[in-house]
């Protein structure tokens, strides 16, 4: 997996954030680390494939991570909702959903709810549309 993130091709890179979430709960604490850099990377790739990618695997990777790393998970999130692609940024919505389950009251307030917030409020009409979609299970 290592290895396919960190290659020159978007499409190995890709595949990479969909193997993260079944990698992760058995490597050492050292691979961990560096699955979750590479993670980050992928979050930040300069390819909207591949950040569309993160932003799928993201609500896969977030029951394995402990709350140590969690927040690293936050930063990736938020990154992710501000995207300038809408096919990255409707995936947020799915993401606020898995996210919400492992956090407490305060802490959906000041990260989630400014998330639903601005998809709610998004240009796009497909990012509006799957706020709407997940509204039962953002509430």
């Amino acid at each position: 997996v290592i290895r396919l993130a960190e290659s020159d091709w978007y499409s190995p890179r890709s595949s990479a954030c969909s193997l993260i979430h079944v990698t992760y709960p058995r490597a050492s604490v050292a691979a961990q680390v560096k699955l979750l850099t590479l993670f980050k990377k992928c979050c930040e790739d300069s390819t909207p494939i591949v950040r569309r990618s993160a932003a799928m695997s993201l609500k896969k990777i977030v029951p394995c991570v402990d709350q140590a790393n969690f927040l690293q998970l936050v930063e990736n999130f938020k990154v992710l909702s501000k995207d300038d692609q809408d096919s990255v940024r409707l995936l947020a919505v799915e993401n606020c959903i898995a996210m919400a389950q492992k956090i407490t009251e305060e802490e959906k307030s000041a990260i989630i709810k400014p998330v639903v917030l601005a998809c709610g409020s998004d240009k796009s009409w497909r990012v509006r549309y799957m706020v709407a979609n997940c509204f039962t299970q953002l509430v």
